[in-house]
């Protein structure tokens, strides 16, 4: 059994969605306008904007995950339209001049391997918005990561459930002669007394700011926005997220 296949049992305790994330895409999209979740994980943050009366698609790689959000969403009214696909690819899945908002959050953008890819994947989603559509990225602040060599972020626990507990610890190490990073990642559930741990290992791209910000001005976007966390706080480079936005004009 496969990382990703258990952590897909567990994900919605670990990452859950959150109002300052979703009045973030809302306040970039107009009413009744159409979304596409990139990296949707079980949905949490489509599912939500889904009961806010937005039509939601979403795209996921992992089917384990893609068949959790199915199932979360059997009973709601209004469905997230959810398919298995690369984001890489995304261009191929739905027509031009489509969505009014597509977002990419959850540190999901920097599982690409390279800024080719990540430049393919800038260029597919200026295609698929409509004019005044705009992009929402959400990455880790890798300013501050390479900057001060840190090792790993905060460990994240849910034990709001004393028959199920989690905790999430993530670790970063250099690749030797790469400009990757391993992703060391630990988690830990307890259910009834019984401890069971998961470990993966994933190489992640650590892209600043400005590269980023540039690959999404040669993708075409205009008014690009940084900030800090989704309460629009200004982009502080000491700061742990990075939240960037752009525009199709």
């Amino acid at each position: 059994m496969g990382f990703y296949e258990d952590f897909s049992k567990y994900y919605d305790l670990i990452f859950q969605a959150k109002k300052p994330q979703v009045d973030f895409i809302k306040k970039r999209t107009p009413k009744d306008g159409k979304i596409l979740d990139v990296a949707a994980g079980t949905g949490n943050h489509a599912i939500a904007l889904g009961k806010e009366g937005y039509p939601l698609w979403a795209v996921e790689y992992d089917e384990k995950m893609l068949k959790v959000l199915e199932e979360k969403q059997e009973n709601h009214d209004r469905k997230v339209k959810a398919r298995q696909g690369d984001m890489k690819k995304i261009q191929e899945y739905y027509h031009q001049d489509f969505f009014d908002s597509i977002y990419c959050i959850g540190n999901s953008l920097v599982h690409l391997s390279s800024f080719e890819e990540i430049q393919t994947f800038l260029e597919g989603a200026y295609l698929l918005l409509k004019k005044e559509g705009s992009l929402i990225i959400q990455i880790i602040n890798y300013d501050r990561i390479l900057d001060q060599d840190i090792k790993g972020l905060p460990t994240i626990k849910n034990e709001e459930d004393p028959e199920l507990k989690a905790e999430f610890v993530r670790n970063y190490e250099r690749i030797k002669g790469s400009h990757l990073l391993d992703f060391h990642t630990r988690l830990t559930v307890e259910k009834s007394g019984e401890k069971k741990i998961f470990e993966n290992h994933t190489p992640l791209l650590p892209i600043r700011y400005k590269a980023l910000k540039d690959l999404m001005e040669k993708a075409g976007f205009k008014k690009i926005q940084a900030f800090s966390n989704f309460m629009e706080k200004d982009y502080d480079p000491e700061a742990r997220p990075l939240v960037i936005t752009g525009v199709k004009l």
